[in-house]
């Protein structure tokens, strides 16, 4: 016979013996993905997501720019090559900014199809913090985005707001 008291005592083994999620190496980290390819965003951002980030998508470095001077990410994906404003534009912005305001400087990793000899250092010399090649691979991007932030405990949202004056 099954009752309430019975139901209640499998549910709470069921819990009991299942194990919690493991941490993510992108628990609660802010990324801005400044990426102009459409399905590439998607992926990327899926990507990011399964890992644990919480992703901002932003068009082209205009809205990386625009996104940065709100709240402001833990680390930028930027792509090099975008309409409006590239990767290398928007990075100068920021680094401008970042100056002006006396703000911590913001990790920023080059994003490009690009992979031939001197556009690492092309992409470093921009103020660009490292680079990665196109397409993304999980198995190429984690130790490279890992080295740059840390896993949070609490939400990247809440932890600004409740950081507001």
């Amino acid at each position: 016979m099954v009752t309430r008291h019975t139901l209640r005592e499998a549910l709470s083994d069921k819990k009991e013996a299942e194990p919690e999620d493991p941490k993510k190496p992108f628990d609660n980290v802010y990324i801005l993905l400044a990426e102009d390819n459409k399905i590439n965003q998607k992926v990327a951002k899926l990507m990011l997501e399964r890992l644990g980030a919480h992703v901002t998508v932003a068009d082209n470095g205009a809205i990386a720019v625009e996104k940065v001077s709100g709240v402001r990410p833990d680390l930028v994906l930027m792509d090099v090559q975008m309409p409006e404003m590239d990767g290398f534009q928007a990075t100068a912005e920021i680094r401008q900014i970042e100056a002006e305001q006396k703000l911590d400087r913001l990790p920023i990793m080059a994003l490009t199809a690009n992979a031939m000899t001197g556009d690492r250092e092309r992409c470093i010399g921009a103020g660009m913090d490292d680079y990665l090649t196109k397409p993304l691979r999980e198995k190429d991007m984690v130790p490279v985005v890992s080295k740059w932030i840390e896993s949070k405990d609490e939400d990247p949202f809440e932890a600004r707001l409740n950081a507001s004056p």
